[in-house]
């Protein structure tokens, strides 16, 4: 199942609250997110997601034809430090970190801020990605977790 979201309607896409990154990636102007293994549940025990897994790119505006705006802060916790990495450095960090979502907000610019936490036992890390999207893409994959009423196909 696709489902496609604009700047005009991003507000009601799934947060993937509680759900870890198991891949990410950046190619041109779009920031590609994995997630798979979707089976968690509300604390009414229904599940939070239609699929197990789904993939969700952001197409991001360029400007002038130049790099997308992609930016990346990270929270030291321990040094109370906010430090801005570039987004090859986060996705290498990914391979050694455990990444999970747990927010998405939205400004009145209409930029989007993905909210994570990266990290491994005794060491997490707060890390934002603010994007200007285009288009937004969740590409549901696997056997549907539940009634599928809110979604279309």
């Amino acid at each position: 199942m696709i489902q496609t979201f604009t700047v005009d309607n991003m507000n009601t896409m799934d947060a993937m609250n509680d759900a870890i990154v198991t891949n990410i990636s950046i190619h041109e102007n779009i920031l590609e997110i994995e997630y798979d293994n979707l089976d968690i549940a509300d604390p009414e025990g229904k599940p939070l997601y239609p699929y197990n897994k789904v993939t969700i790119s952001y197409e991001m505006r360029r400007y002038n034809d130049h790099f997308p705006f992609c930016e990346v802060t990270v929270y030291y916790g321990r040094k109370n430090k906010y430090k801005y990495i570039e987004i090859e450095k986060l996705i290498a960090l990914t391979k050694k970190m455990r990444m999970e979502s747990y927010l998405y907000s939205i400004d009145s610019f209409k930029n989007l801020t993905l909210a994570f936490d990266l990290g491994r036992p005794k060491k997490w890390w707060s890390v934002e990605i603010f994007l200007d999207p285009v288009k937004i893409t969740y590409n549901w994959e696997g056997e549907p977790t539940y009634f599928m009423s809110n979604y279309e196909d």
